[in-house]
């Protein structure tokens, strides 16, 4: 089957032939994959790749949709509806307490409401100008992830995401995958270390326009952050940096990724347990009130 799912995502999406190469190799599977087949043939098909999610000082296991595509020939049929139906049964009934996606527009993000997505992720973008940033001390050593054992970069990468209280987390090998990725786009990862220990962790990618767009930043205090910020700018000749933060919903905050329920006796428990004495809500504000705004849900670095 992975043959066919591979001619239809280069007949659906545009992206390079490493991505799908990388993709393909390293992420897709047979068994996160539903299909509608007609005449023996795929018309439609998605990806159902399992996460997990910290929410409420515990961990839950989240379904990521994604790679969702239908043949060009047969849209407007409705059998991504039918599609979209039977994953949400399948991953109920393999246990998945949440699913979330990355819609590719506001349209698509409509189309998903009528499945019970709702907005749950927020980003903002910080703006940082070389000019206007202090030099601050050279008190730390900045590497590449390249130079450093792989377990040593996603050790306080998978740390510092557990931190956060609620964030779609990665294992080892999906943080591999994240960083070859990052390569491929020609970007980079750098460790920031400070006597021999991490103190901070940045991924960025060289735009267009000549600036950096800072896709992921952790940091121990606020002048790693400004010195990985600057290496980052030093790196690519840039003037200019792009980062991106998690958000509340707010006027300048962009929506990044949908959510929702599908075991609604495990959110309820986890509301009780984060927010005591306060009435059960219904639906979608059960989960937009589970992940309540002062804790900023994350989902970040899901090769979208």
């Amino acid at each position: 089957m992975k043959a066919e799912i591979l001619n239809l995502w280069k007949a659906s999406f545009d992206d390079t032939d490493d991505f799908v190469r990388l993709y393909f190799d390293r992420v897709y599977k047979d068994e996160y994959t539903l299909t509608l087949r007609e005449n023996g043939q795929v018309v439609s098909a998605l990806q159902m790749l399992p996460y997990r999610m910290t929410v409420g000082g515990t961990t839950v296991p989240l379904a990521y949709v994604c790679g969702v595509c239908t043949r060009p020939s047969e849209r407007g049929r409705g059998l991504m509806h039918q599609l979209m139906q039977q994953a949400i049964a399948e991953m109920r009934r393999r246990g998945f307490t949440l699913t979330a996606l990355i819609p590719a527009s506001e349209r698509l993000a409509g189309y998903y409401r009528r499945f019970g997505y709702t907005d749950a992720f927020y980003r903002s973008t910080e703006v940082y100008h070389a000019h206007a940033m202090p030099s601050g001390e050279a008190f730390c050593r900045i590497v590449s992830h390249r130079e450093l054992p792989s377990e040593t970069v996603f050790d306080y990468f998978d740390r510092k995401c557990r931190e956060r209280p609620c964030a779609v987390l990665h294992d080892a090998f999906g943080w591999e995958t994240i960083c070859m990725d990052c390569l491929l786009d020609g970007g980079d990862v750098w460790l920031a270390l400070r006597d021999g220990e991490a103190v901070g962790l940045t991924l960025a990618l060289p735009q267009p326009d000549h600036s950096v767009l800072i896709k992921e930043i952790l940091y121990e205090h606020p002048a790693v952050k400004t010195a990985l910020i600057r290496f980052a700018m030093n790196r690519f000749h840039c003037q200019t940096a792009y980062v991106r933060t998690p958000s509340a919903p707010a006027a300048d905050a962009h929506p990044c990724g949908m959510a929702m329920i599908l075991d609604e006796e495990r959110m309820t428990s986890l509301f009780q347990s984060a927010c005591p004495g306060r009435a059960i809500p219904n639906g979608t504000d059960l989960l937009t009130q589970t992940l309540p705004d002062t804790q900023r849900p994350w989902m970040n670095l899901m090769l979208d």
